[in-house]
C-alpha cells in the first residue's frame, strides 16, 4: 500500500495489477525541503500515470506540499493538512458540508 517502503517495490508494479499508486509520507514529508525530492517525486507521478494508475501522495501536512503535489499532478491526497483522524460521524458530516480542504488550499482535482 506504500510505494517505496517494506514490501513494496518497483518490481510489484510490473507483476501486480494496480490501478493506484500510493506513495509513502517519506517522499512527501521532503517536498519543498530539496530540489531532489521534487525530482524523486515528479518521477514516480509520471511512471504510474504511463502505467494508467492514479497517484495518491500520503502524510501532506503543508499548503506548500499541497501546492506542489498539484504542480507535479499528482491526483489525490492524504494528510494533516487535509484533516485529522475523525470519527465516521463527524467524517460524514465534513464530506457532505464540504468542507474537506481548509480554506487557503487549492483543489487538486477540477
Amino acid at each position: 500500500d506504500d510505494f517505496g517502503t517494506g514490501y513494496s517495490s518497483l518490481s510489484q508494479l510490473q507483476r501486480l495489477d494496480m490501478d493506484v499508486l500510493k506513495v509513502d509520507r517519506a517522499f512527501t514529508s521532503a517536498l519543498g525541503q530539496t530540489n531532489e525530492a521534487k525530482v524523486f517525486f515528479r518521477a514516480m507521478v509520471s511512471m504510474a500515470h504511463a502505467l494508467s494508475m492514479s497517484v495518491v501522495a500520503e502524510g501532506v501536512e503543508t499548503i506548500e506540499q499541497l501546492r506542489i503535489l498539484q504542480a507535479l499532478r499528482c491526483d489525490e491526497v492524504q494528510g494533516y493538512y487535509i484533516a485529522r483522524p475523525m470519527p465516521a460521524e463527524q467524517a460524514a458530516a465534513v464530506l457532505v458540508q464540504g468542507m474537506l480542504l481548509p480554506s487557503n488550499a487549492i483543489a487538486i482535482r477540477a
